[in-house]
């Protein structure tokens, strides 16, 4: 990925990258004050791809364990599709937290007064990763699509 911080003229290069990987361009109503000055981002099941200097931030929805792991196996998102934005690559594991995929899920969460624990009955997942290369953004996109 090329750096595009400063860069006035980054909306063409995130959209070919968004489309590449086959993810749903959306338009901000005026440009992100952030280092990347994007005024459009990608939006794939619940997922939000917003584009930094030279990596993708994504967030939203969780991946399930089961999936980030197997993202994780394969060479591409070990190295380049990185969990909470770990820059030591870490396995999914050991960021995976509880969550509540539907209403009749269990609560990820279990509260007595102030003290919350996570709930062992809830599933465990990953809602945020960076992604530095076209391959690993073109991986994760494929992996969200097989969720649907």
């Amino acid at each position: 990925m090329i750096n595009l911080a400063g860069n006035a003229g980054c909306d063409a290069q995130i959209k070919r990258e968004l489309e590449l990987a086959k993810i749903p361009v959306r338009c901000l109503s005026s440009a992100a004050h952030s280092e990347v000055p994007y005024s459009i981002y990608g939006e794939l099941s619940g997922f939000t791809f917003k584009r930094a200097w030279y990596y993708w931030e994504v967030s939203g929805r969780y991946l399930p364990l089961d999936i980030a792991e197997e993202l994780y196996r394969d060479p591409v998102g070990r190295n380049f599709v990185r969990v909470v934005g770990h820059i030591g690559c870490p396995p999914p594991s050991q960021w995976a937290r509880p969550y509540r995929p539907t209403p009749n899920d269990p609560p990820a969460y279990v509260c007595s007064g102030d003290n919350c624990v996570p709930n062992p009955a809830a599933p465990l997942g990953i809602d945020s990763y960076h992604i530095d290369t076209q391959a690993g953004l073109d991986l994760f996109a494929e992996k969200i699509r097989q969720l649907q």
